[in-house]
């Protein structure tokens, strides 16, 4: 098993609607894990120039199949959407665990903020776990990953005890904001 750790600072709601291309409220239909090659993002600094390249790895990627009940953002045709996530545990017990990523199951109710990988060809989320959420019955977004976040002040927040919850109306009211401005 293999397991990577990172550290990810808050920031406003409106900053990850703007880095979305799509934004999409749906169930859980399948969710399947498995190695695949893709390329990825690697940087390097060399004098003082931040260059990017991409990389083929062979890796542990889980793919959610998503039934779509509603697009808040941007524009999608199909009823469904896979979205890929770097990282999980396959049929052979191999697992790939990152920190900032979220787990969804099957018939989870959830709300993705998605972008499209045009290399790889895949949606992915906009930025892992924190911008991947479970909606509950009282229509509350949760963060469905297990990990904690920073604030502005170096407070470091529980998703669990963070006092301002996101709500459905919230971010369409936000969602709403954004598209204004734009």
């Amino acid at each position: 098993n293999l397991v990577y750790s990172s550290v990810i600072l808050e920031q406003p709601l409106e900053k990850y609607i703007e880095k979305a291309q799509l934004i999409v409220k749906g169930v859980v239909i399948k969710k399947e894990a498995k190695e695949e090659k893709h390329l990825l993002k690697q940087y390097t600094m060399s004098n003082g120039v931040l260059s990017e390249n991409r990389t083929e790895v062979d890796a542990i990627y889980t793919t959610f199949t998503i039934k779509i009940d509603e697009i808040l953002y941007g524009s999608h045709d199909e009823k469904t959407i896979d979205v890929k996530m770097l990282g999980g545990c396959n049929d052979e017990g191999s697992c790939l665990n990152i920190s900032s990523n979220y787990d969804f199951e099957v018939e989870n109710n959830i709300v993705l903020f998605l972008n499209f990988d045009e290399v790889n060809g895949f949606f992915r989320s906009t930025s892992n776990g924190i911008t991947a959420y479970l909606v509950h019955e009282n229509s509350s977004l949760v963060r469905a990953g297990e990990f904690v976040v920073a604030n502005r002040n170096n407070q470091i927040l529980s998703e669990k005890l963070q006092e301002n919850k996101l709500t459905m109306e919230k971010l369409k009211t936000k969602i709403q904001d954004v598209k204004n401005e734009q």
